[in-house]
C-alpha cells in the first residue's frame, strides 16, 4: 500500500507498536501487506527494507489561505546507515489570484495604494497579497463577461456564498437607460432659422444648397447673392448672424457644429 502524504490514521503507530513502511521517495512511503510478511505474518521478508516511522502531529494553524504537506526522510545515525523514516510538514500556501474589492452602495470598489486598517495607515497597501488583504476583510471578485447584446451597461457587485472563501463578490452588469437629452426649444427654433436662412442664401446664389457655410464658402456666397438682390441678402445675412451668436449664447461657443 503506497501512501502520497500522510498515512491514515488506522495505520499509525498504537501504542509501544511502531509503524513500518518503507521509503519510497520524500513524497511517498509504502505501508506494509499481507504479501511482505513471512507465514507467521510478523517477520518482513526483507526486513532491511522497512524502517520504523517517526511520526509528527500536522501544525494546527491551518487556514484557507495555509496549509501542510507530509514530507518524508531517511535518518541515520552518526552518519551510519539509515535507521528510521521521519515525518515532517512543509508549509503550503494557497494565493489567490484576480483582484479583491468590497462594495459600496452596489458598486464594487477595491483596495487603495495607501489604506487605513484597524486605525494604521498601511503604505502600498495594493501590493499585499490578497490573502493579507482578504484577512482584513477584502472580498475576492468573480469575473463575469460584458454583455456583447450591444446596449450599454455598468459594472457593479453582489455578493455570494463560496465553499473555500466564504463569500465572494460576482460582477453583475446592469443595463445603463439611456436618457434622450432634453431638447432646448428655444435653440431647436434657432438651429431652424439658421438652417432656414442658410438654404435661401445659396438659392439666392445660385450654389449647391447646404444647412451651414464654412467662413471663406459663407463670403463667397455673400457676394454672389448680393449681386443677385441685395435687399434680400441683407435681411438673410442679418438672419444668420443673429441666429449664430444667439446660439453660441444659448447652445455653447460649439453651437455651430452642432447644427
Amino acid at each position: 500500500m503506497r501512501v502520497f502524504g500522510c498515512p491514515p490514521e488506522d495505520k499509525m503507530s498504537k501504542g509501544d507498536i511502531k509503524m513500518k513502511a518503507q521509503y519510497i521517495s520524500v513524497f511517498e512511503i509504502k505501508l506494509p501487506t499481507p504479501e511482505d510478511y513471512l507465514e507467521d505474518g510478523i517477520t518482513f521478508k526483507d526486513a532491511s527494507l522497512w524502517y520504523d516511522v517517526e511520526e509528527s502531529t500536522k501544525p494546527a494553524d491551518v487556514t484557507v489561505f495555509k496549509d501542510y504537506s507530509c514530507r518524508y526522510s531517511l535518518v541515520s545515525e552518526n552518519f551510519g546507515d539509515a535507521k528510521k523514516i521521519v515525518m515532517s510538514w512543509q508549509a503550503v500556501y494557497n494565493e489567490p489570484a484576480g483582484r479583491v474589492g468590497k462594495l459600496s452602495n452596489g458598486y464594487i470598489v477595491t483596495p487603495k495604494t495607501n489604506e487605513t486598517i484597524n486605525g494604521n495607515l498601511i503604505c502600498n497597501y495594493n501590493r499585499l497579497p490578497n490573502s493579507r488583504k482578504m484577512t482584513d476583510g477584502w472580498l475576492l471578485v468573480e469575473e463575469t463577461a460584458y454583455p456583447n447584446d450591444g446596449k450599454s451597461y455598468i459594472q457593479k457587485g453582489e455578493i455570494i456564498p463560496d465553499e473555500t472563501y466564504g463569500s465572494l463578490i460576482k460582477v453583475v452588469w446592469e443595463e445603463q437607460i439611456v436618457v434622450p437629452p432634453v431638447v432646448n426649444q428655444r435653440v431647436s427654433d434657432l438651429r431652424t432659422k439658421y438652417i432656414s436662412a442658410t438654404h435661401s442664401l445659396c438659392q439666392l446664389a445660385g450654389v449647391e444648397v447646404q444647412d451651414k457655410l464654412e467662413d471663406t464658402v459663407y463670403e463667397t456666397v455673400v457676394i454672389k447673392a448680393m449681386s443677385t438682390d441685395a435687399g434680400t441678402a441683407m435681411m438673410l445675412t442679418q438672419t444668420i448672424m443673429y441666429c449664430f451668436f444667439q446660439l453660441k449664447l444659448e447652445d455653447g461657443i460649439d453651437a455651430w457644429l452642432k447644427i
